[in-house]
C-alpha cells in the first residue's frame, strides 16, 4: 500500500475517533444538563411539599389514631347496598370506631381524619384560601385557593404566595368558586407524588373502591361530602369537561352523562341533574398530553 494511502487512512481513523469522542462528551453534557434540570425541579417540588406539610401541622387538627382503634374483619362488614336517603344523619365519624356507613362493594372506606381547621388563621395568612380538600387514605389534604377572575396565578404560586412549580390546589378563577354548581378544582401532578398525583391511582377500580369519598371543609365549619362517580382520561384539556354552570338541568345532565360514558370503569353511581345536587371535578395533568378528571357528586 502506498505511503500516502496509509497516512490518509490514519488521519481518517483519528478524525473518526475525534468525532466519536466529541459525541460522547456531548452526550455526557446533555445527561448532566438534563439531570441538573430534573434535580432543580425535584428540589422545587420538595420545597412546596415541605411548605404544605408545615401549613397542615400549623392549621389542621387531625383525628389521633389509637391502639384501641380496631377495624372489623371483611366477613363482619354488612352487605353493600344503596346509600340511605338520610345519609347526613347516618354519617358520624368517630376517632375510635370505623365508619361502617362508608362502604364500596363491601370494602371499608376511610372516614375524614380532620377534626378541626383554623380557617381564621389560614385566611389571615392568605384570604384566597376558601376551603380544605381531603381524600382520606391518600396524600391529598391541601388548602384550596380561589382568586376570582384569575385562573393562572396558583398554577405557579403556593398558599404562601411563593413562586414555585408546585403551585396550589385551586378552583377555576372564572367560576363562582365554592358556590359553583359544578366546582372545578385543579392541582399539579408532581415528581415526588405530592399535590394531585394520587388522582392517577383512580385508573384502577380497586383504588376507587377503597377511596370513594372526597371531603371539602369550609370556613363556616361545614363539610361537604362527595362520592366519586367517574374517572376519565382526556386527550388535552377538552372544554366540554370544564363547565361550572349550566343553562338548565338538561344541559347539566348531558354534561354528567358524558362523564359517565367515558369513565374508565362503572362505579354504579348515578348523577341526576334534576336532584339539584352539587358536583365536583378534580383535574390534573399527566406527564404527557392527557388529563385525569374525577367527577364526584355531593351526598
Amino acid at each position: 500500500m502506498p505511503e500516502s494511502t496509509k497516512t490518509g487512512s490514519k488521519r481518517s481513523k483519528r478524525g473518526n475517533q475525534r468525532v466519536a469522542a466529541q459525541a460522547a462528551i456531548l452526550c455526557v453534557l446533555l445527561l448532566l444538563a438534563g439531570g441538573a434540570v430534573v434535580l432543580a425541579e425535584w428540589l422545587c417540588y420538595q420545597a412546596g411539599r415541605k411548605e404544605y406539610e408545615a401549613v397542615a401541622k400549623q392549621y389542621v387538627e387531625t383525628v389521633v389514631e389509637t391502639a384501641a382503634e380496631t377495624k372489623p374483619e371483611r366477613s363482619e362488614l354488612p352487605e353493600p347496598g344503596p346509600f340511605p336517603d338520610n345519609m347526613d344523619s347516618v354519617w358520624e365519624p368517630s376517632p375510635r370506631l370505623p365508619d361502617v356507613s362508608a362502604l364500596a362493594n363491601g370494602i371499608q372506606a376511610a372516614p375524614s381524619r380532620i377534626a378541626a381547621i383554623d380557617f381564621a388563621s389560614l385566611q389571615a395568612g392568605n384570604p384566597d384560601c376558601v376551603a380544605w380538600l381531603e381524600i382520606p387514605g391518600t396524600r391529598i389534604s391541601y388548602p384550596v385557593m380561589y382568586r376570582e377572575g384569575d385562573g393562572g396565578y396558583y398554577l405557579t404560586h403556593t398558599y404562601e404566595q411563593t413562586e414555585a412549580k408546585a403551585g396550589a390546589v385551586h378552583i377555576d378563577g372564572a367560576s363562582a368558586g365554592t358556590d359553583s354548581r359544578n366546582m372545578l378544582v385543579y392541582g399539579h401532578t408532581l415528581l415526588d407524588g405530592a399535590m394531585f398525583s394520587d388522582l392517577h391511582k383512580y385508573k384502577n377500580q380497586s383504588f376507587y373502591q377503597h377511596h370513594p369519598y372526597i371531603y371539602l371543609h369550609l370556613p363556616d365549619g361545614s363539610v361537604r361530602r362527595y362520592q366519586v362517580a367517574a374517572c376519565v382520561l382526556t386527550e388535552g384539556e377538552q372544554s366540554c369537561f370544564y363547565l361550572w354552570d349550566f343553562a338548565d338541568d338538561t344541559s347539566a345532565q348531558a354534561y354528567y352523562d358524558r362523564f359517565m360514558e367515558q369513565s374508565l370503569y362503572p362505579t354504579g353511581i348515578s348523577v341526576d341533574a334534576g336532584e339539584g345536587k352539587r358536583t365536583l371535578v378534580l383535574s390534573t395533568c399527566t406527564r404527557r398530553i392527557y388529563r385525569r378528571l374525577i367527577l364526584a357528586i355531593e351526598i
